[in-house]
């Protein structure tokens, strides 16, 4: 049986980037960040948060619905981390949403005045917008 604690690495420098990469990474499923409404916390508030693009292919097929994401507010208000727990459709909207929430900008949450990293969890909706029966015809 070879010896498999020797395996060589796939390119020059794998090992540090390996370590590095292990530093980044996020806990996943472990709750290392406080949630942004903890008591403790002052809230952290959306100061910029569009609607992401809706798909082109979602709106050829006229298809709505949701994707629930949880995500990262760091401490200068970005967005880090970006998770999506569920999505409804699944498969259509996903990619949409979390590159849509990494465009949002909020007033970082405060624990006794200075800037603190939490979770945030929320529902990004994808509605098509249709013209009311009421409107005039074109």
């Amino acid at each position: 049986m070879p010896d498999r604690s020797r395996l060589p690495l796939p390119f020059p420098g794998a090992a540090r980037f390996l370590a590095l990469l292990c530093l980044l990474a996020p806990a996943g499923a472990r709750a290392d960040w406080p949630s942004c409404a903890a008591a403790d916390l002052t809230a952290a508030r959306a100061l910029m948060r569009e609607d992401p693009p809706y798909p082109e292919a979602a709106r050829e097929v006229g298809s709505e619905g949701y994707v629930d994401v949880s995500f990262i507010v760091l401490r200068d208000g970005n967005v880090g981390w970006v998770r999506v727990l569920g999505a409804e459709p699944a498969g259509l909207f996903e990619d949409a949403a979390t590159n849509g929430v990494r465009t949002w900008h909020f007033e970082p949450a405060r624990r006794q005045g200075e800037p603190v990293e939490c979770r945030y969890t929320t529902r990004v909706k994808f509605r098509l917008v249709t013209d009311s029966p009421d409107a005039p015809a074109a």
